[in-house]
């Protein structure tokens, strides 16, 4: 899973015109027309196609969620490169690290329950571990393992995943023995100091595991998800093997792509494993929307003033990057691409989906489609 990176940042200002302009990022072989047309005028999927066609970009979903509604919205591109499936709007894309808010508002709602604090340790959930964890880990809280600020590492060790994922165990298991396998480790970082860490939110969700005594991903549906009528979220790679009925996610070779029907390790769930599909996006997104409006309904304000926080000195908060007043996240398992952006003071929140990942997708394309998304929602305005 890929750390936010700046050019995204910067993309994302462009989108909510806090920079003065949009640098051109034409590609090779692609022309920029004069307009995109206005948001809403059923247009979108065109230009999409014209693009993703020029780029040689499997597919390509995005979406402009406007007040409590969908303004803008289009599906282009195939399921896999090479083969006729179409992806259409109800199509399921891999999120990546935009699952880790998730988890923190999984969190969110035990914490308004009383059955966690913001403050509660590792210590307090695995007193058993105490002697044999690592003595800078015992008072590491909730709180830090969400805004990477606990001291694990950043990555993690190839082959304690490979491991786990070929053991064929049960979720709670696999998390358990990933935690019993990193919590005596040197830490990588001081406790407070930002690092991002897909460990903490591995560890995090061991501790949840450990009090709710069920899998990250049964507490998720019951929890929240269905809370949320996200019906069509889920866990790992979309779809059924061999079926093609779900996008497939790509390797690039050279310049074509292969279709993989992949994903990260499954115990890496809380850290970013989630697939999901546009309109389910779009109820997650307004929910965050309406909370940094400061017009909660899914959980209180407190809450979502936690969540929308950063840490101290830096500007992450729990899954959320913080560029005020905008909130965003990307993510990939290096197969998908995905961005989501929070404008809460223009009302306004975008999603951009790809099923193939590079430098070229996560830095230029994803700048373009901003600026095609951006183009027409001021001319709806």
């Amino acid at each position: 899973m890929s750390k936010p990176s700046v050019l995204l940042v910067f993309a994302i200002m462009a989108l909510i015109g806090l920079c003065g302009c949009t640098e051109d990022h034409r590609p090779l072989g692609y022309t920029r027309p004069d307009n995109y047309g206005i948001a809403g005028d059923d247009q979108l999927a065109g230009f999409l196609e014209d693009y993703r066609a020029a780029n040689n970009i499997p597919a390509i979903a995005c979406e402009t969620i406007y007040g409590d509604s969908v303004l803008d919205q289009a599906a282009v591109g195939y399921r896999a490169m090479g083969l006729p499936e179409k992806v259409t709007l109800n199509d399921q894309w891999h999120l990546g690290s935009i699952s880790k808010s998730m988890t923190a508002t999984l969190f969110a709602i035990y914490v308004e329950n009383g059955i966690f604090t913001w403050e509660t340790t590792i210590g307090d959930i695995f007193p058993e571990y105490i002697e044999t964890m690592h003595e800078d880990y015992v008072d590491v809280s909730l709180k830090n393992l969400l805004t990477h600020t606990s001291g694990f590492a950043g990555d993690i060790e190839f082959e304690l995943a490979s491991s786990l994922k070929l053991s064929g165990d049960p979720m709670m298991e696999q998390r358990r023995r990933f935690f019993e396998a990193v919590i005596d480790d040197e830490p990588a970082g001081e406790v407070g100091d930002y690092l991002y860490s897909n460990t903490g939110y591995v560890v995090a969700g061991a501790m949840l595991e450990k009090v709710k005594e069920d899998p990250w991903e049964v507490i998720m549906y019951r929890n929240f998800l269905g809370a949320l009528h996200m019906n069509s979220t889920g866990f790992g790679a979309p779809g059924i093997p061999g079926l093609r009925d779900q996008p497939l996610g790509h390797t690039q070779n050279g310049s074509s792509w292969t279709p993989i029907f992949d994903d990260n390790p499954a115990f890496l769930g809380p850290a970013g494993t989630v697939h999901s599909t546009l309109s389910d996006i779009a109820k997650y997104l307004i929910m965050h929307k309406e909370g940094a409006q400061g017009q909660p309904d899914f959980l209180t304000q407190t809450s979502f003033d936690m969540l929308h926080t950063p840490a101290p000195g830096t500007d992450y908060a729990m899954g959320w990057i913080v560029r005020d007043p905008v909130l965003l996240h990307d993510g990939s398992n290096t197969l998908w691409y995905a961005v989501v952006t929070i404008n809460a003071t223009e009302d306004l929140a975008t999603a951009i989906f790809m099923n193939c990942a590079n430098e070229f997708i996560m830095t230029e394309a994803i700048t373009d489609i901003i600026d095609i998304l951006n183009s027409r929602y001021q001319a709806f305005l």
